[in-house]
């Protein structure tokens, strides 16, 4: 069991904190807040959502499938769009999710897209970077559930370009069948979404 307790998250959302894995600096561990936890959550949901199981209102759970079939959508591919994960691992702040931590060339952690856009404005750079990944998302069918602009982060490369890559907030087709049959209303919703965070970030619908 890896100890987190005392150690500091160096990300916290509102159902979730954000540990550099003790064992791997390349990865990262989410674990729960004490205040989100499934059966308190699900207990709190309409009677209608409370018929659901209890891995619907855990957030670690959800974003396990959902990597999972990015992951399956991208296979074979050079293509980026999400972290690659090692699945579950016990801490001594419970179960928590082992997903990848992406760094910069001289090894920091990535800014969220919010971050970068603060520091440096909404640079063509982050624009383009923007636009590419939105094309990966249109090609796969990867919907944004949460269009926050941190949940998207920007990572530097090698040669100095910039990529932006998700890293929370993303679901696939609750119905995949549906998305294949009728991909302009995939493709509507992604983009629209898309277009939520550039307004959010004071840039313009491509």
């Amino acid at each position: 069991m890896l100890k987190l307790s005392d150690k500091s998250p160096f990300a916290e959302g509102t159902k979730r904190a954000c540990y550099v894995h003790p064992e791997d600096p390349n990865y990262c561990i989410k674990v729960l807040r004490q205040d989100a936890q499934p059966a308190e959550l699900r207990s709190m949901a309409p009677w209608y959502k409370r018929l659901q199981p209890l891995s619907k209102f855990d957030s670690n759970h959800q974003e396990l499938e959902h990597l999972t079939q990015i992951h399956q959508r991208t296979f074979g591919t050079n293509d980026r769009i999400a972290p690659a994960t090692k699945g579950f691992i016990e801490t001594d702040l419970g179960s928590g999710l082992v997903v990848e931590l992406f760094r910069n060339p001289n090894g920091q952690i990535c800014e969220t897209l919010q971050a970068f856009v603060r520091e440096h404005g909404f640079t063509d750079q982050a624009s383009d970077a923007l636009d590419r990944l939105t094309d990966k998302m249109l090609k796969y069918g990867i919907q944004l559930k949460d269009p926050g602009t941190t949940n998207i982060i920007c990572q530097i490369q090698e040669n100095g370009s910039l990529a932006c890559i998700l890293v929370d907030g993303f679901k696939t087709a609750s119905f995949p069948y549906i998305a294949g049959k009728i991909p302009p209303i995939t493709n509507f919703r992604i983009q629209r979404k898309i277009n939520k965070v550039r307004k959010r970030l004071g840039g313009k619908n491509r």
